[in-house]
């Protein structure tokens, strides 16, 4: 028998987006059917900012997700495209 916190109640997992512009993060919780972009907007929402014209979406290792926006998170999960559900929002910092 499963315990109650085994699987949260909506059915999706938590992510976590940390914005490496501002040193903030934010989690919460996903559908699976949800896509990237979706989840990105929903960051930005969270953590109360506006999308910065250079912004991209990368995995915590740096991955760029740019061309994977579109993917539901189920789609995303079964390609192992990153390591867990933690994402980062990097923009141009125009140095080193």
């Amino acid at each position: 028998m499963a315990k109650s916190g085994d699987m949260p109640q909506h059915g999706g997992p938590e992510v976590f987006f940390d914005d490496l512009n501002t040193n903030r993060d934010v989690q919460f919780h996903a559908d699976w059917t949800d896509t990237l972009q979706k989840l990105w907007d929903t960051a930005y929402t969270e953590l109360k900012e506006a999308r910065r014209d250079r912004d991209q979406l990368e995995c915590q290792s740096g991955r760029s997700l740019m061309t994977f926006l579109n993917l539901k998170l189920e789609q995303f999960r079964d390609q192992h495209i990153c390591e867990g559900f933690k994402f980062q929002i990097k923009g141009d910092t125009g140095g080193a």
